[in-house]
């Protein structure tokens, strides 16, 4: 699976192109989740 990596901060422009499996998407999908919320406490 190939997944576009995109930086928030840099104006969400396409940093990287990552090929990762489905269960390595999820995990970092759900890391970001939580590091999003820790910044918006």
């Amino acid at each position: 699976m190939k997944y576009k990596l995109i930086s928030e901060e840099d104006d969400g422009k396409i940093v990287d192109d990552v090929e990762l499996t489905h269960y390595e998407f999820k995990q970092a999908f759900m890391m970001h989740k939580r590091l999003k919320q820790r910044k918006e406490r």
